[in-house]
């Protein structure tokens, strides 16, 4: 059966309730410390906006496994982008569920990227969030784009915010997320599929990166955060030295990109909506 075939298959994934010992696993993986998110008994307490990866993620991947793809070797898969709208943010027994659907591949002249939407739902069967995320399987090409290193090179800073990676961090967020994808864990495993070390997981790259933005620019209240989408455009390791640089694009919107000490970009085309 071919790729065009599937488009619009769809699973339900396995039901997680985000209990305190869950969104404490999921914070301790991302690094946070605040006390909006770590502190339960505070009555404006809630989970990090990005812990609905604990099922979309896991929902995807199954969802990697059913469709067919051909001869493309998924032992070379990483993460290539996200975009995400929030309806509101989980709270403590919130119980939830992803729906994934195929959404077809796309060819890159370094690989190929496989499209997936879906859903998250709670108990009550209503939306949590939406959105796409993006998986790239790396291919041999090399890239022939041009142009400023970070997307954003001419427009003004706003807020420059560094945070580094701590040894071990992606151990705690494979825990702490589900994720357990052994190039995240496994230096072994990761050398034997062509990369230099195991790596960080994009979406705690992106989990500190988010933390930068909502501290900088939301007065530390995730609550008010609407969207996040952004392009995972390099590996980080543990060691690395990330600065998100933040941008104004208007009313209620802010862009960003991070990039690590060497100055190259980890992550592009980042895009905020908040309310204002």
């Amino acid at each position: 059966m071919s790729w065009q075939e599937q488009v619009g298959r769809a699973k339900c994934g396995t039901a997680l309730t985000m209990d305190v010992e869950r969104i404490a696993k999921y914070t301790l993986g991302i690094a946070e410390t605040s006390p909006r998110h770590t502190d339960h008994s505070r009555g404006d307490f809630a989970a990090p906006p990005l812990i609905v990866a604990t099922v979309v993620i896991p929902t995807t991947g199954m969802m990697l496994a059913d469709v067919e793809l051909g001869d493309l070797n998924l032992s070379r898969i990483v993460h290539g982008g996200i975009e995400l709208e929030f309806a509101r943010l989980v709270r403590q027994d919130d119980v939830l569920t992803c729906t994934a659907t195929f959404d077809g591949i796309e060819e890159k002249s370094t690989g190929t990227l496989i499209n997936f939407r879906f859903d998250v739902n709670d108990q009550r069967d209503e939306l949590v969030c939406s959105g796409l995320t993006q998986y790239f399987v790396r291919g041999g090409g090399k890239s022939n784009a041009k142009g400023d290193p970070d997307g954003h090179a001419h427009d003004e800073v706003l807020h420059e915010v560094s945070e580094t990676i701590e040894e071990g961090l992606s151990r705690l967020y494979a825990e702490g997320s589900g994720d357990v994808f052994p190039i995240h864990t496994n230096s072994e495993f990761a050398k034997s599929v062509g990369l230099p070390d195991v790596i960080l997981h994009g979406m705690c790259t992106l989990a500190v990166a988010l933390r930068s933005v909502v501290t900088s620019m939301l007065d530390g209240d995730a609550g008010k955060l609407r969207s996040v989408a952004v392009r995972f455009s390099k590996m980080v390791f543990h060691g690395d030295t990330l600065t998100t640089r933040i941008h104004a694009a208007g009313p209620g919107a802010a862009s960003f990109t991070t990039l690590n000490h060497k100055g190259q970009p980890v992550l592009k085309q980042g895009r905020v909506t908040f309310d204002a």
